[in-house]
């Protein structure tokens, strides 16, 4: 008995030491934006295109996006999708913090946005996707929607 007292805290410890830490933040998109049509812009040093899943992923959820270079959305566009990806390395390159922004084309204002941030333990076995959808959850009305992959 005394030596599993000793043992509690030091299992404590170590799974506190084996969970990975995640973040998420974000602003709902209004409601009015879900019938509108999405641009969602390539950032120019993101060498993953993840600009193609983020706008096959915004179909997937009953949004109408599309996808190209940055500056170069087609008029019949209302917003315009950004992103900021984060990468880190331990031991191999992941996703540390994406940010997913919607603005109104017409005059640039912040109409919501979802973030999602993780450490090394946190990103293991995740894909891009999965952090995608996770940005999205904290953007849109519906985060108990099918997260869906691209494959």
């Amino acid at each position: 008995m005394k030596n599993i007292k000793l043992l509690m805290p030091f299992s404590l410890i170590f799974m506190l030491l084996l969970g990975g830490c995640t973040s998420l933040d974000g602003r709902q998109l209004a409601s009015s934006a879900y019938k509108g049509k999405f641009y969602v812009e390539h950032q120019p040093k993101d060498s993953r295109d993840l600009h193609v899943n983020i706008s096959q992923i915004l179909n997937n959820r009953g949004l109408d996006a599309v996808y190209g270079e940055q500056g170069q959305a087609p008029e019949s566009a209302e917003f315009i999708v950004s992103y900021l990806d984060r990468w880190h390395w331990d031991m191999r390159m992941f996703l540390s913090n994406l940010r997913i922004e919607v603005r109104d084309k017409s005059n640039s204002e912040l109409i919501g946005f979802g973030e999602s941030g993780q450490d090394s333990m946190a990103a293991m076995g995740k894909t891009f996707d999965d952090i995608i959808n996770r940005s999205l959850d904290q953007m849109l009305s519906n985060p108990d929607a099918q997260e869906y992959e691209i494959n």
